[in-house]
């Protein structure tokens, strides 16, 4: 049976109601087919999958708990994830890593691993073992956020594509205007998308650990090592990286003690022409001697400090 069609009439009356003014005390009036999507559903100039990036960085520094609830509401796709990444540990979710994980688009691993980082922050999910991070390897991951887990060298290897190291700089899709027209998500000269990668709160070799991303990931441009290392071999992890991962835009180094005066004084900025942003907080000197000294030296940069 075929829907009657509105007669001019009531058509007429209909539209004179969407542009009549609405009175305090009236219902909101009809206004369309339904409410508009969320923000974190609108498609972005660099890609359909901007958006789920965009909402996972975020959420990543913080956790959805009760207080949350009254400012914001995370998407349907953030939910789920955070789920997952809660509940990887159990039995019954491990059971299907080996043939659910693998097939999983990318951006749905790099959205459920930085789920994972926020809910171990907040203490709502275990660190996440070698053998589970595995399945999360993936050749076309953008951002790799492994920070807060047991990541040891070997599984990192596995999460990290083996190229080519280059030694000039390369034209980043970090910029908003340089992204590709497919699906916004660019790749180094060697084939390579991964341009960010988290390894806060992890226990690593320094050495072991500056050698496989070199060889695997040159031209990374953020990186963060917070809450890293020790007075023994940061220093030495810091010198490696100002020389060479020289396409670098975003360093943080944060609650590092080790990083004193003495420390910032070696370390040779000017090795990193690209650098734009440098995360100092809460490191071995105080806030005012850190601002003192890159506003002399290299007033272009943004330090953030607390």
């Amino acid at each position: 049976m075929h829907a009657r069609r509105p007669t001019s009439s009531s058509l007429a009356a209909f539209e004179a109601l969407q542009h009549a003014p609405a009175s305090p005390n009236a219902p909101p009036a009809f206004v369309g087919a339904g409410p508009a999507p969320p923000p974190a559903w609108a498609t972005g100039s660099r890609g359909r999958h901007t958006a789920t990036l965009a909402a996972s960085a975020s959420f990543s520094e913080r956790s959805f708990d009760q207080e949350d609830r009254g400012r914001s509401c995370p998407s349907l796709l953030i939910l789920a994830a955070s789920v997952v990444a809660k509940n990887i540990h159990t039995q019954s979710l491990r059971n299907c890593l080996v043939s659910q994980i693998p097939l999983l688009p990318y951006f749905l691993k790099e959205l459920i691993l930085s789920c994972r980082a926020g809910a171990c922050r907040t203490g709502d999910s275990l660190a996440l073992l070698p053998q589970i991070l595995k399945y999360f390897a993936d050749r076309h991951m953008r951002c790799l956020d492994v920070s807060h887990s047991k990541v040891d060298i070997i599984s990192l290897k596995l999460l990290l594509p083996k190229i080519k190291p280059s030694r000039h700089i390369v034209r980043s899709s970090w910029d908003e205007d340089s992204a590709s027209d497919d699906d916004g998500y660019g790749s180094d000269e060697n084939g390579t998308p991964l341009q960010s990668l988290n390894l806060s709160y992890t226990h690593l070799d320094s050495i072991k650990l500056y050698k496989v991303i070199f060889s695997s990931v040159p031209n990374l441009q953020a990186i963060s090592f917070a809450g890293c290392f020790s007075h023994s071999d940061g220093p030495q992890f810091l010198s490696l990286i100002a020389s060479g991962l020289i396409n670098l835009r975003y360093l943080d180094v944060s609650f590092n003690k080790w990083l004193d005066a003495t420390t910032l004084q070696m370390f040779q900025v000017e090795k990193l022409p690209l650098l734009d942003t440098l995360v100092l907080i809460s490191i071995g000197c105080g806030v005012d001697e850190v601002r003192s000294y890159f506003a002399q030296r290299w007033s272009r940069l943004r330090v953030k400090v607390e």
